[in-house]
């Protein structure tokens, strides 16, 4: 192992470790690279104040507010864009690649220096790119967000029914602490969903006039009425239950307070610790962001960070359980029992444990996700209204971003609701 090539479950971690250092160092960009990103001859002509070598030139000799954020949006997703390559290119080399002994493996796993060197020339190359493909791609990267969030969604509904189908039997066979589980976990997912919505809408709806506001909290409070109401059913799936709708409810609200803290500063219905303010009183002084939307935004990136993980690990551990199936089905022993793969295994061509190329299409996505919230779903407008100057730290804050965690709210719901009632609709089978 070790140069030439790591165990596929070692080069996952190195994998996200290496997206980790992407991420942090496109905020850096984005927040402190102007001075050297004005030097780069594609980022100058792109974000200078006028057309030709006037416009690059002052931007070189002084650089507005809107400049440097364009400086910053650019570099972010030329970062994006290496990455995206990177990962997109890895998935299409290793389809369908499931056992131990393809040669084709070693894409994935071999020569890690020179896989990180990869990496980071794909990611440099991306600053030679003229701005109309940064542009171009900034709308590719648009849609693979939106993939991203949908797959978020898909493996959450996944952990939780599993969560609930596991506690249920252990429940059934007489586990006080997984039916204790299952009562307080409800309880607390509940009472925390109430009270956040409670909470939003003293905060973000205080008067008739927030009509915006008002109408996303209350399509996440019918929602969450909705498919407990169902969840009560005999029409339900048996997986689902009182614990899976907390849960759901839990998460809903806070896609909704995501979605509300994403609006555009100076929102009138934004509460008063939610707006920017300003460091030097009424004099217009340099302006910061208030901590407590800072933490919200930095646990927005750890939550998509191990979101990422969460999803890799489960499309492993989904891909172990189906090859557990088709053994099952054809009378074999399970994958690394006694049967036949200990001797496969023994002889270097056993099943992997995940697909590499769903593995590296997520990490695809992922990057273009990464982006989008880096450049808060927009970057041709740069000094605007929804793109604050001169603010670090500031990320997903615009009515592009607001609208796709609406979208990301009311898609969960559905999801959820269809998953509840598929099993009744299709057999005409009631579940309990």
């Amino acid at each position: 192992m070790g140069l030439l090539a790591l165990r596929p479950s070692t080069a996952r971690w190195l994998y996200l470790s290496g997206f980790l250092v992407s991420a942090l160092v496109s905020w850096a960009l984005r927040d402190y690279g102007a001075p050297g990103l004005k030097v780069a001859p594609a980022l100058a002509k792109g974000c200078g104040s006028g057309s030709g070598a006037g416009g690059a030139a002052a931007l070189l000799a002084a650089p507005s507010a809107a400049q440097r954020a364009c400086l910053g949006k650019s570099a972010v997703l030329r970062v994006a864009f290496g990455s995206a390559v990177f990962f997109a290119a890895h998935s299409l080399s290793l389809l369908c690649v499931t056992r131990t002994g393809s040669p084709r493996l070693l894409l994935h796993t071999g020569c890690p220096p020179l896989q990180l060197a990869a990496w980071a020339a794909l990611a440099g190359s991306g600053f030679a790119l003229p701005a109309a493909a940064v542009s171009g791609f900034g709308h590719v990267a648009r849609i693979g967000a939106g993939l991203f969030v949908l797959l978020q969604s898909l493996i959450l509904l996944e952990c939780v029914f599993s969560a609930n189908a596991s506690l249920v039997e252990r429940s059934e066979e007489g586990s006080t602490a997984a039916s204790v589980l299952l009562i307080v976990g409800s309880l607390v997912s509940f009472g925390a969903a109430l009270a956040g919505l409670v909470l939003l809408f003293v905060f973000w709806a205080p008067r008739a006039s927030c009509s915006l506001s008002t109408f996303v909290l209350a399509e996440t409070l019918v929602g969450m009425l909705a498919f407990t109401a169902v969840s009560l059913t005999p029409c339900r799936q048996k997986a689902a239950g009182l614990f899976t709708s907390a849960a759901m409810a839990a998460w809903t609200v806070f896609l909704a307070w995501g979605a509300l803290a994403s609006l555009p500063p100076g929102f009138e219905c934004a509460p008063r610790e939610a707006l920017l303010v300003s460091s030097s009183g009424e004099s217009g002084g340099k302006m910061r962001t208030n901590g407590s939307v800072l933490a919200l935004r930095i646990a927005s990136l750890v939550m998509t960070l191990l979101s990422l993980c969460h999803a890799t690990f489960s499309a492993s551990a989904s891909h172990a359980a189906l090859s557990t199936a088709s053994a099952a089905e054809r009378g074999e022993d399970k994958p690394g029992g006694d049967g036949s793969d200990a001797g496969a295994d023994a002889e270097g061509d056993a099943e992997l444990s995940h697909r590499p190329d769903f593995f590296h299409a997520t990490f695809a996505l992922a990057a273009c996700y990464l982006a989008m919230i880096l450049v808060s779903w927009s970057w041709a407008a740069a000094g605007s209204r929804e793109d604050p100057e001169g603010l670090l730290l500031v990320v997903d804050r615009s009515m592009a971003s607001f609208g796709v965690k609406v979208a990301s709210l009311i898609l969960s719901q559905v999801l959820y609701l269809a998953a509840l009632l598929a099993p009744a609709v299709c057999t005409g089978r009631e579940f309990n």
